[in-house]
């Protein structure tokens, strides 16, 4: 009698999806932000009771952030306030369509590819893309509905996202987390494709449909043994980074030199710098760095998504950033400043969710 054998995934799809699944549920740094949000949206309905309003995160940051940093925060406005010696060359995105242009523009504000474009508005690394070259730069039709940006692509060797806050008691420069970004890599080994190399890695599958939508690689390509391919460059946890906490980098050096950047900008009082450098001891002494992003009331102690770290862990690091931020604010309350009305912020939040929409 034959051997009869059962192939319970006939469809290579089906089996995808089945391991997609399974990473997504057994890690919960792929969890919907909503999901692991629950018991702080609860901190965060106790805190708006007891202050009075829940707009009140929009008081602090300003007048660097129009809204504190919530939602809604134009980064171009950011950068022009931002200090220009650790800031990427950045531009508002023209609606060009001539090649003569396009060269003119880039030549007047000294902008060389690659380049990065990414939306005015926006969170949660939606609408970045890196741009290798006049042609991919000509064929780019961003949503008509917002401004977007045009930034020099930095080549710095590390990036990390830094949280720094002023403490409300004390009035001093606190850093509360360092996260290292680790970009999605493979390593050729001579005889396994593209496509193989990534699927032998959770967080690289994860990104493999992206990849094929986009025509990014050959994905049949061998590579050579030790051949190092870097699939990713835009340092998003969504998009396949990976997410390292480095909190013993900590230290007294480092604390003075993002204090004094944090000090040349008016109004900064509690976010996540995103830096790239060229290494922590030039960075430490203030040198060779750039700060290509700053998040205020929305940002996130990312080095909570080390994946070492459980959801415990992370509901720990939330509780107490979002309480500092809610003392931050009771702090700028008694000097006077206001939160914007519940109605404005009502607005805020529906056009983040429209912003968001767009941009997928």
């Amino acid at each position: 009698m034959p051997k009869i054998q059962l192939n319970l995934f006939p469809n290579m799809n089906l089996r995808d999806t089945i391991r997609t699944k399974s990473i997504k549920v057994s890690h919960w740094e792929y969890w919907p932000w909503q999901l692991v949000y629950v018991p702080i949206f609860i901190q965060y309905g106790w805190q708006s009771i007891k202050y009075g309003s829940f707009a009140y995160p929009t008081i602090i940051n300003r007048p660097y952030m129009e809204f504190g940093g919530i939602v809604e925060e134009s980064k171009w406005d950011m950068y022009l306030k931002s200090p220009k010696n650790n800031t990427p060359n950045t531009a508002l995105l023209p609606s060009l369509y001539e090649k003569e242009e396009w060269e003119s523009f880039l030549e007047k504000h000294n902008l060389e590819f690659p380049l990065i474009v990414k939306p005015d508005l926006g969170m949660r690394g939606k609408g970045i893309l890196k741009i290798n070259g006049i042609e991919e730069l000509m064929e780019f039709r961003p949503c008509s509905k917002y401004k977007f940006l045009i930034q020099e692509f930095l080549s710095y060797s590390n990036e990390i996202g830094l949280f720094i806050f002023k403490n409300p008691k004390s009035d001093q420069w606190q850093i509360s987390s360092i996260m290292e970004r680790k970009f999605p890599t493979i390593i050729g080994d001579g005889k396994n494709n593209i496509e193989q190399l990534i699927r032998k890695n959770s967080r690289t599958f994860l990104q493999l449909d992206r990849w094929k939508s986009q025509e990014r690689f050959d994905f049949g390509k061998i590579l050579r043994e030790g051949e190092e391919l870097k699939l990713d460059h835009i340092g998003n946890h969504r998009l396949g980074t990976k997410f390292m906490d480095v909190q013993f980098r900590n230290n007294e050096a480092l604390l003075k030199s993002i204090t004094k950047y944090c000090e040349q900008i008016e109004g900064l009082e509690y976010g996540r710098l995103d830096i790239v450098f060229n290494s922590w001891e030039e960075l430490n002494q203030g040198e060779n760095f750039s700060v290509i992003e700053i998040n205020g009331a929305n940002a996130e102690p990312s080095h909570i998504y080390d994946p070492k770290h459980s959801i415990f862990y992370a509901w720990s690091g939330l509780y107490f950033h979002f309480r500092m931020q809610y003392l931050i604010a009771k702090k700028a309350r008694k000097k006077g400043r206001k939160a914007v009305s519940q109605a404005k912020a009502w607005s805020l939040l529906g056009g983040y969710k429209h912003t968001m929409k767009d941009l997928d």
